[in-house]
C-alpha cells in the first residue's frame, strides 16, 4: 500500500498553484472578452459616423461619378478642373485604407465590418 501522508506537506503549495493557474486563465479570458468589445464599439462607432457623415456621401457620390463617367483614370491628368475631384477620391479612397489598418492592426472587428456592409448592400 502507498503511504499518502508524505504528500501531505505539498498540498497547500499544490492548491495555491492550482488557485494562480485557474486565476489566470479567468483573468486572460476577461482580456480577451474586453478586447473584442473594445473592437465591435470601434468599428460600429466608425459605421455610424461613416453612415451620418455628409462629407463621406459628397466623396461617395464623387468617386461613382468619376468611376462611372470617364474611370479613375481620368483622374491621372494634371487640369485643375479636376484637382476637387482628385481629392474627394482620395479622401474616399484614404477612409477604406484606414479601415483595412485597422483591420490589419487588430484594433477594429473585420468580421462585424464584413457583415454589416452585406446586409446594406
Amino acid at each position: 500500500m502507498i503511504d499518502l501522508t508524505q504528500y501531505i506537506p505539498v498540498l497547500p503549495t499544490l492548491a495555491i498553484i492550482c488557485s494562480a493557474a485557474g486565476a489566470a486563465l479567468m483573468a486572460r479570458k476577461a482580456i480577451e472578452s474586453q478586447c473584442k468589445t473594445a473592437r465591435t464599439k470601434a468599428t460600429l462607432d466608425l459605421i455610424v459616423n461613416t453612415s451620418l457623415s455628409a462629407y463621406h456621401d459628397d466623396i461617395y457620390e464623387e468617386f461613382k461619378r468619376i468611376r462611372d463617367k470617364d474611370g479613375l483614370i481620368s483622374l491621372l491628368d494634371s487640369h485643375s478642373s479636376i484637382k476637387t475631384s482628385k481629392a474627394k477620391v482620395a479622401d474616399f479612397l484614404n477612409h477604406y485604407e484606414v479601415i483595412c489598418v485597422g483591420f490589419e492592426k487588430g484594433i477594429l472587428d473585420e468580421s462585424f465590418y464584413y457583415s454589416y456592409s452585406f446586409i446594406n448592400i
